[in-house]
């Protein structure tokens, strides 16, 4: 089963790094991709953007956990993605 959390997210890391600012009328493009699938963790990366300007970098990593907040396999389903 894939469990929705309410509350904090099973999340373990995540680094940003700020190359330049934008300013609130801006029109930014945030690209997602999943980079790497572990038996137990989702790794992402963002990038955004104004117009092909790079502005930030940013990484995360999700964990897979169980209802019981144990660290489960992440399903099989997954595995396929990348």
């Amino acid at each position: 089963d894939i469990v929705m959390v309410s509350g904090p997210a099973p999340v373990s890391v995540v680094g940003v790094e700020t190359l330049i600012g934008s300013v609130g009328n801006d029109v930014l493009t945030l690209n997602t991709r999943v980079a790497r699938i572990t038996p137990a963790k989702l790794e992402h990366e963002y990038r955004l953007y104004r117009g092909t300007e790079l502005l930030t970098e940013a990484r995360s990593t999700l964990a897979c956990l169980d209802r019981e907040g144990n660290v489960q396999r992440i399903p099989d389903v997954f595995q396929g993605l990348l």
